[in-house]
């Protein structure tokens, strides 16, 4: 095998491989009904309205689908903004269990505002 040859195959497999991991973040965040955006802002929604269990049942969900698609996250990044967004997520549901409507306001916010710059080409600020 020539060196050419080589290195269109490692550049396949890396192309390859770039394009599962994206394909994971987006059936996990994206794809899933609801959305993670969406699953965060009800969250905050329902903390509100004081709906405590109901915004509590919502961060269970909001972890679960964090925990599914954090490692396609982390190898795709590899960021300041994934360890930053684990941080916030884990301040939103401390938030809830302590029934503090601004918290989790603040904390959904910038978890909103994490999500959007970890997965998107171009972050933004």
């Amino acid at each position: 095998m020539s060196q050419k040859q080589i290195n269109l195959s490692l550049l396949g497999l890396l192309l390859l491989i770039y394009i599962g991991i994206w394909a994971w973040q987006y059936v996990v965040f994206f794809k899933e009904t609801p959305s993670f955006e969406d699953n965060v802002q009800q969250v905050m929604k329902q903390a509100e309205r004081h709906e405590w269990q109901k915004a509590g049942e919502q961060m269970e969900k909001v972890e679960k689908q964090w925990d599914r698609g954090k490692i396609a996250v982390s190898i795709k990044t590899a960021s300041m903004n994934h360890s930053l967004l684990t941080i916030s997520l884990r301040k939103l549901k401390s938030s809830v269990s302590k029934h503090d409507e601004v918290g989790v306001k603040r904390e959904g916010e910038e978890s909103l505002l994490l999500f959007r710059n970890t997965l998107s080409l171009i972050p933004r600020f």
